[in-house]
């Protein structure tokens, strides 16, 4: 699995939301995917988080090794 890298990457295609999108809920405390899909939308398209999710998680798990959240 590849890194989700740039701002403007959609990790969501279903819905289109971005990475962007995607960090600020995850800044603002949706540290979950349950969370994120709940803040963002991401996840709720046609895949049914299929295609999304387990790059939010990828995301979510970057971002909490790097101290960040």
């Amino acid at each position: 699995m590849t890194r989700v890298s740039r701002r403007g990457t959609k990790v969501c295609t279903c819905r289109s939301i971005t990475r962007k999108t995607i960090k600020e809920a995850i800044f603002n405390g949706a540290h979950t995917f349950p969370a994120v899909k709940e803040a963002t939308r991401a996840g709720t398209g046609a895949c049914g988080g299929k295609g999304c999710g387990p790059r939010i998680v990828k995301l979510l798990a970057e971002l909490k090794e790097q101290g960040r959240i």
